[in-house]
């Protein structure tokens, strides 16, 4: 494998879909194929309440995966759990640092969600933290006898420092988006005339 096409193939959609949100399914597809991922999603963590969200996802039915985790309390799986107090933006985890699988699978968070969807490994990659809410990229393997190995970690690795950039021009876009909405409710439901005019004062609007 090139390390350098691989890498080009996932962020040409990771960088459109900074205009085109949808083009983040074949973010996730591309990336799931050159890690050989069996899962690749992108995840929401609320920390005070301890649920999970489902924001993307490919190799399963992210309505599914949705359900199932919001019957799981992240508080007390051992994975997420342990993650919690070094969450930042930019930091990656992986899991058989956090609890190597032999000893995951006799916990029963566990048997409860894991073992549905054949995790046995996890890396996540947190796009954005803001001390209340996580957004994570995360890739999963399903064989417990061959885990990722270093060539895939490093070209997920590479990809991170791409992904929390992607995310957070995402984030400041919606911002600002969410600003014009606002503005142009209150134009129009304003009692009074007002009016946009052009920096060469043409009417734009009324």
């Amino acid at each position: 494998m090139n390390d350098d096409h691989a890498l080009a193939r996932v962020l040409e959609p990771l960088y459109e879909s900074i205009l085109d949100p949808d083009r983040l399914d074949d973010f996730t597809l591309q990336l799931s194929q050159t890690t050989r991922s069996h899962l690749t999603g992108i995840l929401g963590h609320d920390v005070a309440c301890g649920r999970g969200s489902v924001a993307r996802l490919h190799g399963a039915d992210p309505v599914q995966v949705a359900t199932e985790l919001q019957s799981l309390d992240l508080h007390v799986d051992p994975w997420v759990s342990r993650a919690t107090p070094h969450l930042a933006t930019g930091r990656v985890f992986d899991t058989e640092d956090l609890l190597p699988i032999a000893k995951m699978r006799r916990t029963d968070a566990y048997n409860a969600y894991y073992r549905v969807f054949g995790v046995e490994q996890q890396v996540a990659a947190v796009g954005h933290y803001d001390g209340v809410n996580s957004m994570t990229l995360s890739i999963c393997r399903d064989d417990r006898h061959r885990l990722f190995d270093d060539n895939e970690l490093g070209l997920f690795k590479r990809v991170v420092p791409h992904w929390v950039n992607a995310y957070a021009i995402m984030r400041r876009l919606d911002l600002l988006q969410r600003r014009v909405d606002s503005l142009e409710m209150a134009l129009e439901q304003s009692p009074m005339a007002m009016f946009t005019l052009s920096a060469n004062r043409k009417l734009l609007r009324a």
